[in-house]
């Protein structure tokens, strides 16, 4: 076969563009392009030219076709949070319809993991709920990977994928080792059509839910409008729309309004007022918790206490040994937003009476189970009576961090800690936006460390050029180096720059390890060695391509930093503040000037209330 030509790979792209209607994005080229290749290769055709000549007279082709131009990147529960706020808004349907059928679409379906994610949920709530019942809709311009939907087995490595709760609700595939699939009463209530959300022209059944997750963010604005356009029309008078975290900012329609990210629904006939920018800002702010958490200990030992560490990252903990405590903490009106309850300490005691006390007592927010991996019985019937979510043992800190910031928000205290570092990382588009951003930096500031993908010839000079407008001085870039306050630090050449603690002391430590993201530096290099450091960190994730920096990010915010990521509009590539984003690795998605009015408020309040503290 005669390789494919720049012409011939123009020509690929611009028909994926033209077939999907999506934008192209660089990381996905090679692969269409391979994609293609072997559909030449396997219909024995050498040029592209003559593969198009047989796919005009070859009908059967032409689903093969659509489907090497089209991007399939899907998993089993992605995004976690949508499927938490789908439970929530199941609760709440089931509570005022009991005796209903739910009607979901998921648009862009692929392959079809997520739309039976969603499924094995609504199952678990058929289960529990007579007369309840639903019916599961997949579209996708991809005829190939609707037939995979249709057939619905998949690999055993998915079901590391399935929370505990659903994961009966799967089976093995007889005679097909290593597969698994949905139970029987999941698979029949699914149907297919071979459609495009951009070319709607006939009124379609309504439905009470669409999942549009991670499709939009493939569109143009222009594009994105048409596709919420004719959602909307798709749904049900209180119907609700659920997008991928990353893309819900791009949903901008005056008929839908924000239920909580990333739910929308479609706005009631009365009109709704005007929500000011600053009361978006404040709303934003007021995701600090003002609850606490009550902990049921299991830990003897109080350094291994996951009471401590809560404490460590802001959070006001009640933990006890005694259940009777958490009962008289709510019943006394005690400020409780999260129960996290450690089984183990109710033998001889029902965990699922425990948690219907709890609930007759009015208790109404959060209430976690940790439970063993073997317990799938117990989970399904905890979360009948109450239960808000089951953590599977062993889990760690940082996810059980990450479940305590998702129910109560940010630790009240983490906004205002002195940081001891200041990170950042940037790519493309960085170089002059650090500049304007960083200007005229408020004294004292803790160490500044930056990686800025830049060639190494001009490295040097831009990093006098940072320091000069922030008005820090450039600290020695060499191995140990005590990290100084009113110091930035950048790498100059091919090599990593890390945190250490040395002695008590941090400390610069260079590296020629492995490239990271295919860069060295690398952000998440920078941002995992601050890890073991257990400083106070703010952490931002600026323009560029790519992924790098966004694990590191989502690392250091588990572990309690205060995480910050430019927004789309304002950045030249949004590629890793996206990936950022899609981690749910960000306290902040804001623009370089809000970014710096945060950075402000934080070194210049944390300052004035030291200096207070100092004088009384």
């Amino acid at each position: 076969m005669r390789e494919f030509d720049a012409d011939d790979i123009e020509l690929i792209l611009q028909m994926a563009q033209e077939i999907t209607g999506a934008k192209i994005h660089r990381t996905h080229d090679s692969v269409l392009v391979q994609n293609i290749r072997t559909r030449v290769i396997r219909n024995g055709c050498h040029s592209l030219e003559e593969y198009l000549r047989y796919l005009d007279r070859t009908p059967s082709e032409e689903p093969h076709f659509i489907s090497a131009l089209t991007i399939h990147t899907t998993s089993f529960f992605r995004e976690m949070v949508a499927f938490e706020q789908f439970n929530k808004h199941l609760e709440a349907r089931i509570a005022t319809r009991p005796q209903d059928t739910f009607n979901l679409l998921s648009i862009g379906s692929s392959t079809g993991e997520e739309l039976y994610s969603f499924g094995l949920v609504l199952e678990s709530f058929r289960r529990r709920c007579p007369g309840f019942d639903y019916r599961l809709e997949a579209w996708d311009i991809d005829p190939v990977s609707l037939s995979s939907v249709s057939e619905g087995q998949y690999p055993d490595k998915v079901m590391g994928s399935i929370p505990l709760l659903y994961k009966n609700l799967m089976e093995k595939v007889p005679d097909r080792a290593r597969t698994w699939t949905p139970i029987r009463d999941i698979r029949t209530r699914v149907h297919t059509r071979c459609r495009n959300i951009l070319e709607i022209s006939t009124q379609i059944e309504k439905f009470d839910f669409i999942a549009c997750r991670n499709l939009l963010i493939y569109f143009d604005q222009a594009k994105i409008d048409k596709a919420i356009s004719h959602i909307i029309n798709l749904l049900t008078e209180k119907g609700v729309l659920c997008t991928g975290v990353s893309e819900a900012v791009a949903v901008r329609h005056e008929q839908l309004r924000s239920l909580s990210m990333p739910f929308f629904t479609v706005r009631s006939a009365v009109a709704s007022p005007t929500v000011s920018k600053d009361a978006i800002s404040n709303t934003t702010k007021s995701r600090r918790s003002h609850k606490s958490i009550a902990l049921l200990e299991e830990g003897r030992n109080p350094k291994e206490q996951l009471g401590v560490l809560l404490r460590d990252a802001g959070y006001e903990v009640l933990s006890t040994r005694s259940p009777q405590d958490i009962c008289d903490a709510i019943t006394h009106s005690r400020n409780i937003g999260l129960i996290i309850l450690q089984n183990i300490l109710l033998t001889g005691r029902s965990p699922l009476d425990y948690i219907k006390k709890l609930r007759e007592l009015g208790y109404k927010d959060a209430i976690c189970l940790m439970a063993n991996q073997s317990d799938s019985s117990l989970a399904e019937k905890a979360i009948a009576v109450g239960c808000t979510e089951i953590l599977v043992k062993p889990i760690r800190t940082d996810e059980v961090l990450a479940r305590c910031k998702h129910y109560l928000g940010l630790p009240l205290k983490k906004s205002y800690f002195y940081p001891d570092l200041i990170l950042i990382g940037a790519s493309t588009g960085g170089t002059e936006l650090l500049v304007k951003m960083l200007a005229n930096l408020p004294s004292p500031c803790p160490p500044l460390l930056v990686v800025q993908h830049i060639s190494p010839n001009f490295a040097q000079d831009y990093a006098q050029r940072l320091a000069k407008t922030s008005g820090l001085t450039l600290g020695n870039i060499r191995n140990g180096e005590k990290l100084m306050p009113g110091h930035l630090y950048m790498a100059l050449h091919d090599y990593h720059i890390r945190v250490t603690r040395q002695d008590g002391t941090l400390r610069l430590d260079l590296n020629l390890g492995p490239h990271r993201n295919n860069h060295r530096p690398s952000v998440d290099v920078l941002f995992e060695s601050a890890l073991t450091t257990r400083t106070k960190i703010v952490a931002c994730l600026m323009t560029g391509m790519g992924a790098d920096g966004a694990q590191g990010l989502l690392k250091l915010r588990n572990q309690g930093a205060l995480t910050f990521a430019q927004d789309e509009a304002s950045s030249v590539v949004f590629g890793m503040p996206r990936e950022a984003i899609r981690l749910d690795a960000v306290d902040y998605v804001c623009n370089p000037e809000e970014m710096r009015r945060h950075i402000d408020e934080i070194l210049c309040k944390t300052m004035r209330k030291r200096n207070v503290s100092n004088a009384s």
